[in-house]
């Protein structure tokens, strides 16, 4: 979920200006991230709707994690810095993906800045246990061309709490003035975007007779800011199991705007653990209320480790638009991806 701003110096400079005014020994930096090269293939033009668009070609995706991490000896409270520069060549060299400032104690955990909301970030669907870059929630649209979620405010500026985990147990919930305001913009009223945007979610995760579980469901509310237009509020329902290295996974969303053209999102996937490699078929089908076009995406997706933070994914989807066209095909990735 990424946006396109420019950097120049200002995320860098002002995470130097935190460290600076702070004593050397209470502030520790690390740098991280990933580097992901890989080949896009199959019939890319039409899961874009872009007709020339290459049907293979190469593509690259560089992230670096910068971080900044201290903790209150007195009160145990942790507080930190995370800014994930994106390097890629393109329109812009260095570009933000988001930024936040963190708290964190026996209270629970606080977010400010451009990250994902609460519902986003506690899903849970058949791309939570996909092998491969993600399935139907992997990477680039040519793999998920099909929504499989609530609609959410991406990385707007925004505040998250997390609960603690209490016996398994946790909750979070964000706010977002507006859903087109991103760092040092300005935001505006009138301009198209959601404002107001309340996100929230909730889940419990146990482990029972050798059965590792979780479940859990989400909830999403916004006003748009230009009278006449729809309000959004979704609810979604999601569960994942684990046995001997076998994992299940589905999920239900409902998107509503306030008039019939509302959707309903199911997803189901299975996994499995092969020694060193993992495998998995996800998929997801949408339901539209009040249009013919119900389209559905099925993922078959790997991966295996070549070395220490190496690892090769790939993914091939089938997808069906289900517009009354020509919609219908598979593409698919094979991705070389390196942690830092």
């Amino acid at each position: 979920m990424t946006r396109k701003l420019l950097l120049g110096t200002t995320a860098l400079a002002g995470l130097g200006a935190l460290i600076a005014v702070t004593p050397a020994s209470a502030i520790e930096t690390s740098v991280g991230g990933y580097a992901r090269w890989g080949v896009v293939f199959g019939e890319v033009d039409t899961v874009t709707g872009n007709p020339k668009a290459r049907n293979f070609y190469f593509r690259e995706e560089f992230e670096v994690h910068v971080n900044a991490k201290g903790k209150d000896d007195a009160t145990g409270t942790e507080y930190g810095v995370q800014v994930q520069l994106e390097t890629d060549r393109g329109s812009d060299d260095i570009k933000v993906d988001e930024q936040w400032i963190w708290l964190k104690g026996n209270w629970g955990e606080v977010r400010l800045g451009n990250e994902d909301g609460a519902a986003d970030l506690m899903k849970i669907t058949a791309g939570s246990i996909a092998a491969g870059t993600g399935g139907i929630d992997g990477w680039f649209n040519v793999v998920a061309p099909v929504g499989i979620h609530l609609l959410n405010s991406s990385d707007a500026s925004k505040i998250v709490y997390f609960t603690p985990n209490i016996s398994g147990f946790e909750a979070g919930i964000s706010f977002t003035p507006d859903s087109g305001q991103f760092g040092a913009d300005l935001p505006r009223h009138n301009d198209g975007h959601y404002e107001n945007w309340i996100e929230a979610g909730a889940a419990y995760t146990a482990d029972m007779g050798g059965a590792k579980f979780r479940v859990g469901g989400q909830f999403s509310r916004a006003d748009h800011e230009v009278n006449g237009f729809l309000d959004f509020t979704g609810y979604s329902l999601g569960a994942q199991v684990e046995v001997s290295g076998i994992k299940v996974a589905g999920s239900w969303a409902r998107n509503s705007f306030d008039n019939p053209n509302d959707n309903t999102r199911w997803t189901l996937g299975v996994g499995a653990a092969l020694g060193p490699a993992n495998v998995s078929i996800t998929g997801v089908k949408e339901f539209n209320d009040n249009s013919s076009s119900d389209p559905r995406n099925i993922v078959l997706s790997g991966d295996v480790t070549l070395l220490p933070g190496v690892a090769l994914q790939g993914d091939v989807a089938f997808w069906d638009l289900d517009t009354g066209g020509n919609d219908n095909g598979v593409t698919g990735v094979l991705v070389v991806r390196v942690g830092m």
